[in-house]
């Protein structure tokens, strides 16, 4: 209440300052406020008082000695220099004045210096055991800081080869700007600023212009003078940016009613065109009623936010978490994220790499040159563990607060918020290049377009690496643009679909060299419409080298034509196979012929009613390319994918399988018939998984869905128990068949037990050769032999 009541006392006397008072009577007048926003700690307003006194009546100690502290804690640290050597000169407060000169040193970084005058003031305080409180604390405080000098000292001897560059006076003012934020192809930056463009050109109680969001564009090598952004993003409280999707299309907003608020709101915008969206709030997991949350971030695939919190049940101040997208697509529970990541002390700004695995976040716990400094730690799956955390290091670390750091995907650059001495004001954009011709990632960009009218579409655009069949990263292109931004690595065979409601999807596969030195590709998709006679290239189904057996990598786009086949039940399809122009054009015919029924195989035996597709060998009839180049012959060896009628009359229409996770299936629904050897109590379900050609780790989404049903099965009738039993159809010798049999086991009891079902509930059948292992002729295969099938007995 006293703070409240010196806060409204000194902005009335500001306002006699408007008046034609006498000097004398405005001198008293601003020493006066000086001194009580002094007292309650408002150092902005102290700040700004004594600048008016010292211009009445200059060189003042103990205005100065206030001025010096006041620059302590604003964002202009290094400016305590001089008015606190001044107010040293005059003898002023001798009992702590060193201590405020060895922070003054400090940010400077003039570390030998601030360490003589630490030490200095460790010798006028009492460390016994008697001593107060006060003197325990700072004691712990002065250690603390020497500390962080001597690490100050040994990081600019190591210090990096970068090149930090302010960002300018188009960007920078003389206000504060800070999380900059910026999309992967680094054409649009958004940060936050309190200048005096703010919508409502009001000032908080810290004498500071309220928060809003900018943005500037990158065009012709340099960034552009910055716009505000405006309704709905800002408004008459304080609005700031801290996060963004890596297409640019989501915007992470911080609202709060006041700069001393620490109860504020996490909101989430989307880009609808070229128009944001009016913002909402975050739902009561990642918003909290006991903590303050003050920023976030999102993964490439959108199904995980990192955000910083110092609710309670936390490691210190601010922590970080994360949480999951669930299947209603509400953010679950978050985990702390725990050590080494978080301290006693606080982390925040947490910034994830378009590569998914690469967090940098701003400590002031973790072993800092001073203030807050950006470090970096690498998510390790197999671990489910964080590399411990790395300092960046100097020159991109100093002894003032160094945050809110982005990092480009090609990692050839980063930006982030801090104050030198070319500052602008007080805290600045700056941006960090590394000398290195090692790329990160390759940025790939380009326009989604209909393929009649070259009209821009908005769409889904899924990246999935084909090798672990892991999606790593979901993108959307522009609504009004067609837009769209993404982040691949390099040498990373990547399945790119891309998918838009009434078209046919398109199907890519990318697979960059990193010896191909390049920072960014560009390329334009087109999607048909989905009516008769659209065609598609299945350019993610792979076989085995002049074989019509599928590798593995290939699943990801079969599951992605069978989850569109159960959509549309009524179209029909010709699945047609192309070789190139080597060999006789009877022997391509046979080849591409068993090509594609392999293919329309797979979806058969999915569920698939066998009317719907149509498997068609053209061999080398229908090339796309010249025969007379590798990369031609290539284009011709293909899978093609053409709808040959959209209302096809379905008698029998297959049951789409189709699991809510509150849904109860009745046993006769899924019990397929009875096992000859026990009748009357052992019973097999309908559910099966498959696996491809010799492979028995990889689970495809269609695979984890048929588990969640017998999941669910197990679920909702207690008295039942769970035989598994596992196939293998490539004979070799006994020896692999039996570790392929078991593997296979292993991963769907492991899946099982994940989900919650209890060990003792499975039983595995043991691996018999005669009948586990189905003789077949090299070359060939059948999905229904290498699946996992599933009985229940009471």
């Amino acid at each position: 209440m006293k703070k409240v009541f010196l806060i409204i006392l000194i902005f009335s006397t500001y306002s006699f300052s408007q008046k034609k008072l006498p000097p004398s009577q405005l001198l008293k007048r601003y020493k006066y406020s000086m001194v009580e926003a002094f007292k309650v700690n408002n150092f902005n307003l102290a700040l700004d008082y004594a600048k008016r006194a010292d211009s009445l009546q200059p060189n003042q100690p103990e205005t100065k000695y206030i001025s010096g502290i006041s620059y302590l804690y604003s964002n202009t640290k290094m400016e305590s220099l001089k008015p606190l050597l001044f107010a040293k000169s005059r003898n002023y407060k001798p009992k702590e004045i060193d201590f405020y000169l060895g922070q003054a040193y400090h940010y400077n970084n003039k570390f030998d210096t601030a360490i003589y005058y630490f030490k200095s003031q460790l010798r006028k305080i009492d460390t016994s055991f008697s001593a107060s409180d006060k003197n325990q604390m700072m004691y712990k405080e002065l250690t603390a800081k020497i500390k962080q000098c001597e690490y100050g000292k040994q990081m600019v001897h190591d210090s990096l080869n970068v090149e930090i560059k302010n960002l300018g006076p188009l960007v920078n003012t003389k206000y504060s700007e800070y999380v900059p934020v910026v999309n992967a192809d680094e054409t649009i930056m958004y940060f936050t600023s309190r200048r005096s463009s703010t919508t409502n050109g009001r000032k908080d109680i810290d004498n500071k212009y309220f928060e809003d969001v900018y943005v500037s564009n990158f065009e012709n090598g340099e960034w552009k003078e910055p716009k505000n952004i405006g309704s709905p993003i800002n408004g008459n409280d304080h609005d700031a940016c801290i996060g963004i999707s890596p297409d640019g299309q989501k915007l992470f907003v911080y609202r709060s009613k006041s700069a001393s608020a620490t109860s504020g709101n996490i909101l989430l915008s989307s880009l609808d065109g070229l128009v944001w969206n009016k913002p909402k709030k975050l739902g009561s997991n990642i918003n909290s009623r006991k903590g303050w949350e003050s920023s976030a971030c999102l993964t490439p695939d959108g199904k995980r936010l990192y955000f910083s919190s110092d609710r309670p049940g936390g490691k210190g101040g601010l922590d970080i978490y994360f949480a999951e997208l669930n299947s209603e697509g509400e953010w679950a529970e978050p985990i702390n994220a725990g050590f080494p990541i978080n301290t006693p002390d606080n982390e925040d700004a947490p910034f994830m790499h378009f590569d998914g695995k690469t967090l940098f976040f701003s400590s002031d716990g973790h072993k800092t040159i001073g203030g807050y400094d950006i470090f970096t730690s690498t998510y390790l799956p197999d671990s489910t563990k964080w590399s411990f955390p790395q300092n960046l290091g100097y020159p991109i670390n100093t002894s003032d607060d160094d945050s809110y750091f982005v990092y480009s995907a090609d990692g050839s650059k980063g930006y982030f918020s801090t104050h030198r001495k070319d500052s602008y004001g007080e805290k600045d954009l700056y941006v960090v290049k590394r000398h290195t011709s090692d790329p990160n990632m390759i940025v790939m960009a380009g326009r989604i377009l209909n393929k009649e009218t070259s009209d821009p579409i908005y769409s889904t655009i899924t990246v999935t690496n084909l090798e672990t069949h892991k999606v790593i990263g979901v993108y959307n292109s522009n609504k009004l643009t067609g837009k769209y931004v993404l982040a691949l690595n390099f040498d990373v065979n990547h399945s790119i679909e891309i998918e838009s409601e009434g078209y046919v999807f398109n199907s890519e596969n990318v697979n960059v060299s990193k010896n191909v030195f390049k920072l960014q590709h560009n390329q334009d998709f087109y999607l048909e419409k989905a009516k008769a006679g659209a065609k598609i290239t299945l350019n993610n189904i792979f076989f085995e080298f002049d074989k019509s057996v599928l590798k593995p990598e290939s699943m990801v786009e079969l599951d992605n034509v069978y989850e569109l086949l159960a959509s549309n039940p009524n179209w029909e399809i010709e699945i047609s196979g192309h070789t190139d122009s080597i060999d006789s054009q009877e022997y391509n015919m046979k080849l591409s012929k068993s090509r594609a029924l392999e293919v329309v195989n797979y979806l058969i035996d999915k569920g698939i009613d066998p009317k719907a597709v149509i498997p068609v060998g053209y061999g080398k009839a229908k090339p796309i390319a010249t025969n007379t180049t590798e990369e031609g012959r290539a284009q011709n060896r293909r899978t093609d994918f053409t709808i040959k009628s959209t209302d096809r009359i379905v008698i029998a229409k297959s049951k789409v399988d189709s699991l809510s996770k509150n849904s109860k299936l009745s046993l006769d629904d899924v019990l397929e018939k009875t096992d000859p050897e026990d009748t009357s109590s052992t019973y097999k379900l309908k559910m099966k998984v498959h696996f491809m050609v010799e492979d028995g780790n990889i689970l495809t989404d269609y695979s984890k869905k048929q588990l969640d049903r017998v999941i669910n099965v197990l679920n909702n009738n207690a008295h039942l128990n769970l035989k598994v039993v596992p196939q293998v159809d490539v004979v070799r010798n006994e020896y692999n068949n039996k570790k392929l049999y078991e593997q296979r086991a292993l991963t769907v009891m492991e899946y099982l037990s994940e989900k919650g079902i209890t060990k003792t509930r499975i039983l595995k059948q043991d691996f018999k050769p005669t009948t586990s292992a189905k003789i077949m002729e090299i070359g060939k295969s059948n999905i229904n032999n290498r699946g996992v099938e599933f009985w229940v007995s009471k």
